[in-house]
């Protein structure tokens, strides 16, 4: 398994554990903005994302976000992410 896949398996299961009510959890998701002051509860009650859990995954693997960490992972990702940065520059621009 690639390591991007890892990351991505273990970000599935980190949404996994919260909807399971898995209390330990929620000191990893106090990580995040807007969780930080939140007891394990509180951040079990909230609503969380796969998206959430994959910033999780990145700062707990010393990069700000997962882009940051899919570039540092996977090249192939890093090309794709350019890439579509690329497109959106050209779409837009006015004609």
């Amino acid at each position: 398994m690639a390591a991007l896949e890892r990351c991505t398996a273990q970000a599935e299961q980190l949404v996994r554990w919260h909807r399971e009510g898995n209390r330990p959890v929620g000191g990893r998701i106090r990580r995040l903005p807007g969780y930080a002051e939140l007891n394990d509860l509180d951040v079990l009650a909230r609503p969380f994302t796969r998206v959430e859990a994959q910033e999780v995954i990145a700062l707990e693997a010393g990069c700000v976000s997962w882009d940051e960490l899919a570039v540092r992972v996977d090249p192939l990702f890093s090309r794709a992410l350019l890439q579509r940065r690329c497109v959106r520059r050209r779409r837009r621009r006015p004609l």
